[in-house]
């Protein structure tokens, strides 16, 4: 009997003492979700940055001439005169204006001055392109040609080319050196020994973008 009092006892002790941990072991928690903090920008595709390409300023030449509008001129208004030799005859129809530019027949016309008013103001530093070309260049012995360009009594261009000379052309820039107004008397000239023919295409400003 004691025996059995005794192992009853042990086996209350060992309930106690389970049952005393198990009261002071802490509940479980209710599961809370775990919280994360979120970047919808950093989740998003990065924004294309939409690259601006710099592109060059419009340029638009100005025609300085307009070949309707050219005169001959008598040799007391000629910038070029002093270059007139004896023997430089000019039939009336030496030059004209054919297809939209003006053709310099040295065959009847030996020294042409043709001028017209400057159709735009130029200041100065602006540079101008003025483009003229020629068909064979021809004489019975060798000879020269001569280019000039004035603006008022002003000589700002001469180009002198050896003959005979195969058909060229001409694209020369130059810079305006004094402000010029709209208006400004300006003077293309030709002259040459042989039978050839010149063309002035064009003056205008040069486009720099």
């Amino acid at each position: 009997m004691n025996r059995i009092t005794h192992n009853l006892q042990t086996i209350l002790i060992a309930l106690y003492a389970l049952l005393a941990v198990q009261c002071t072991s802490p509940l479980p928690q209710e599961h809370t979700p775990e919280q994360h903090s979120f970047d919808a920008s950093a989740e998003r595709a990065p924004e294309r940055k939409h690259e601006v390409i710099p592109t060059p300023d419009t340029c638009t030449s100005k025609q300085l001439i307009d070949h309707t509008k050219w005169k001959k001129l008598s040799l007391e208004d000629d910038p070029f005169a002093h270059l007139k030799k004896s023997g430089m005859y000019c039939a009336p129809n030496g030059t004209k204006v054919e297809d939209g530019v003006i053709e310099f027949d040295t065959n009847i016309c030996r020294f042409h001055s043709v001028s017209q008013p400057l159709q735009h103001a130029l200041p100065k530093g602006t540079q101008i392109t003025l483009l003229y070309w020629h068909l064979d260049l021809y004489n019975e012995s060798p000879a020269k040609g001569y280019v000039g360009l004035a603006f008022a009594q002003q000589i700002v261009y001469e180009n002198e080319i050896n003959i005979p000379h195969t058909a060229d052309v001409y694209e020369v820039t130059l810079i305006v050196k004094n402000d010029l107004p709209k208006g400004t008397k300006t003077t293309f000239h030709i002259h040459n020994h042989g039978a050839n023919t010149w063309k002035l295409l064009s003056l205008e400003t040069k486009c720099t973008p």
